[in-house]
Formats: C-alpha cells, sequence, structure tokens
C-alpha cells in the first residue's frame, strides 16, 4: 500500500496543518507563540492586551485551574484586545484529564532535628555542631552548622565552653549538648545523639564542674515551619500507597536504622490493578525515576534510581507518569465532560493529553 506520508510531503502537511489551528506565521519570526493563560488574566485586561501586543498567536486555557466565570474573563479580555490591535488569536483549552499526581503530605510541624553523622554500623563519626543565638538579635554562623537554634532572652549570656546543654527533646529521651566554644553572636555546640526540639523544649545549664546553674531553664525561640516534602535519592525505597492516607517521610531507630520506608499517595489508586514488577514510574515531569519492585492490591515498592546529585525534593500535588504501563483509565473524566460543554462554544481547539487507544477520540468527538 502507499505510505500515506513520506518524506517529501510531510513537512507540507505539517505546515498546513499549523496555519489551519494556529494561522499565518509572521514572517519576521517564524513560529507561532502560545502563551498559557495564568489566573491573573482574568483580573487584568492590560496583562492579556500586552501578550497580543507582543506577538501571541494562541491563548491557552488550562482547564486543570480556575473555572468557566474565569475563563469567560480571559477570553473577553482576549476579543476586546483582539479589535483594539487589529489582530488575530486562536483559544486552545486544555482539558485537566485524569489527574494522576502524588497526594498530600503530612504537615511539617514546627520543630528543629538534628542528628550526627554515622557508618554503615551506626556509630558515630561527626557529632552535629549545632550553632545557638539570640533570639532578639539572630547572628549567622561564622561557617555552615548542622542547626542553628534561636534560643529566648539573654540565657545565652551565661553560657560557657566546657559547659553541658541538657535538655528531654520531643520524644522524650533525655539529651546533652557539649559547649565547645564561644564567638561573637552565638556560641557552637556538638552532639553525638540525634535530638527533636520543639517551642516546648527547656534548656538546662550544667557548668563545666557537673553543677546546674542557679537559674531557670532557657527556652526554644523562633522555628520556621518546615516546608512539605519528602526527600529522596538514589537507591531509596519509596511506597506508593493510596492518597486518602498521607504521606511522610522514612523513619530510623536511634542507631540510624531504617524501621520504615517513606511513603507517598497517588491520587488514583485504581492504577495499581494496572502496574508491573519492573515497569518505570516518574515523578514532577521525570525529575525523579524510579522502578516498581513490588506490587500490592492497596500500594507498591518503588525503587529510586535516578534523581538529582545528592537527593531531591518530592513533593505534594506533583505529576506520576507512567511510561511502561498500559491503564485502564478513560481519557476523559467527569469535569472535562462538563468543561467541554464551555469549550466548544469558545475555543478554536482542545488539548487532550491522555490518549491511549482510538476509542479516546471517538469518545471526544
Amino acid at each position: 500500500h502507499e505510505a500515506p506520508v513520506d518524506f517529501e510531503t510531510g513537512p507540507g502537511i505539517i505546515q498546513q496543518r499549523t496555519q489551519q489551528l494556529f494561522g499565518s506565521v509572521q514572517r519576521d519570526r517564524g513560529v507561532n507563540i502560545m502563551v498559557t493563560m495564568p489566573s491573573e488574566a482574568a483580573d487584568g485586561y492590560t496583562l492579556v492586551s500586552d501578550f497580543v501586543a507582543r506577538g501571541m498567536d494562541c491563548m491557552r486555557i488550562n482547564c486543570a485551574h480556575d473555572d468557566p466565570v474565569a475563563w469567560a474573563k480571559m477570553i473577553e479580555h482576549l476579543r476586546r484586545a483582539e479589535n483594539e490591535l487589529d489582530r488575530n488569536c486562536r483559544i486552545l483549552m486544555d482539558l485537566g484529564g485524569p489527574k494522576l499526581r502524588t497526594g498530600q503530605l503530612r504537615e511539617a510541624e514546627s520543630v528543629l532535628r538534628w542528628k550526627p553523622k554515622r557508618d554503615s554500623l551506626g556509630r558515630v563519626i561527626v557529632p552535629a555542631r549545632v550553632w545557638l543565638t539570640c533570639d532578639a538579635q539572630p547572628r549567622d554562623p561564622p561557617v555552615p552548622a548542622d542547626l542553628i537554634v534561636r534560643v529566648r532572652g539573654d540565657w545565652l549570656n551565661g553560657v560557657s565552653a566546657g559547659d553541658e546543654i541538657r535538655f528531654v527533646d520531643a520524644a522524650g529521651r533525655k539529651r546533652t549538648m557539649r559547649v565547645i566554644e564561644r564567638m561573637a553572636g552565638g556560641i557552637w555546640g556538638e552532639s553525638s545523639r540525634s535530638a527533636y526540639l520543639t517551642g516546648e523544649t527547656e534548656l538546662e545549664l550544667v557548668h563545666r564542674k557537673g553543677k546546674p546553674a542557679d537559674r531557670p531553664p532557657g527556652r526554644i525561640g523562633l522555628i520556621q515551619p518546615n516546608e512539605s516534602y519528602l526527600f529522596v535519592d538514589q537507591g531509596d525505597r519509596l511506597i506508593l500507597c493510596d492518597a486518602s492516607k498521607r504521606g511522610g517521610p522514612a523513619r530510623y531507630d536511634e542507631r540510624g536504622r531504617l524501621v520504615h520506608y517513606a511513603h507517598v499517595g497517588c491520587t488514583l489508586p485504581e492504577v495499581f490493578a494496572d502496574l508491573r514488577t519492573g515497569q518505570r514510574i516518574l515523578f514532577d515531569d521525570g525529575k525523579i525515576t524510579g522502578r516498581i519492585e513490588e506490587v500490592h492490591s492497596q500500594h507498591a515498592l518503588v525503587e529510586i534510581f535516578s534523581a538529582k546529585k545528592g537527593g531531591d525534593k518530592l513533593r505534594p500535588d506533583k505529576g506520576i507518569n507512567l511510561p511502561d504501563t498500559d491503564l485502564n483509565l478513560g481519557a476523559l473524566t467527569e469535569k472535562d465532560m462538563e468543561d467541554l460543554e464551555f469549550i466548544v462554544q469558545h475555543a478554536d481547539m482542545v488539548g487532550y493529553s491522555f490518549v491511549r487507544r482510538p476509542a479516546d477520540i471517538r469518545r471526544l468527538q
């Protein structure tokens, strides 16, 4: 049979189809420009008109964001700009499709944590180095620290090298930090055991001869809330579970041994039925890549084999891609069907991202 497209006719067909979709290309640049609208485009005519004035040929509206009221305002601004600037601009509306994304993580607590460096047998090779500074006038450490701790009031004024700071950490464990040096703006402490501190942690000062100082306990000052993310590195294992369970980091015992793998939710847990061992799984546009090691009805175990050198942060609501998996997911969701009622009235083109089989095209048509 004669091929419908060959190397000679292909470029011409592409050019023809491109012109049908996006309009004629301006001679001075040779390409069409499509711009995705931010939410602010619904409230600001000037923003949209500037896009048109600077050469936008196609307005892209992502239906995964905003709503029909906002989309209508964006389009109203575009039509006004077309009239005032005597330019034509097409509209592409992109269907949200099935949202295969990472689920929410447990809210990060306002907590400070340090841990010493250990070898493969759990032995401490480098103690945690902590910089303590006054909360009212905090000073940065002169060299990098494992952790910066702000202490309320003038409590640090009576602390000297050789003293010990004792406390019960947030996990209820007795801990000691040895003061090794006093400097302008703060003091350096070292600890050979991991610890968690909160704003409720009380610090007891013990002088070098082992005599507790006759003074009130110190208190931890301002603690910035921690960002919610999972830190994953090459070789790590990660449990992919139902998004109804909030994700959380790996857990370790006092000797640094793994107790429980990190876990993250999946917004479409029905994909577990389609997963097979050995298949790839990509997170956050491929920034983190793993391989399916085990598949169960409610979860899957993933080995991370590609991440940024030194590890990467996996955050909530990041895309999950399964390039090797034949997913039995419908390409159109109920929301997509509702959005199409708006799209067919206002748009020139529809973006359809999750096509896997001919039936998906027929359903859209």
